[in-house]
């Protein structure tokens, strides 16, 4: 039997949308949290786009599907 591990990302209380992540992972290398960290980037960076650009929920889940 393997052990897992579930990392937990939260966003700020003071955003107007916080969001948390859960990661389950084989380890508890601190890789792992830098990777999530890099995917929490890139979706606060299109969610951003998304609000600038004024886009309906169907269209950020299709701009997500792409990346």
């Amino acid at each position: 039997m393997s052990k897992s591990y579930v990392w937990v990302y939260r966003t700020s209380k003071y955003n107007t949308h916080p969001a948390v992540l859960y990661e389950c992972t084989l380890g508890r290398s601190g890789d792992y949290a830098k990777q999530g960290e890099t995917y929490l980037r890139k979706l606060f960076q299109l969610e951003t786009k998304a609000d600038e650009a004024e886009l309906s929920l169907r269209e950020r889940l299709e701009m997500r599907s792409i990346r």
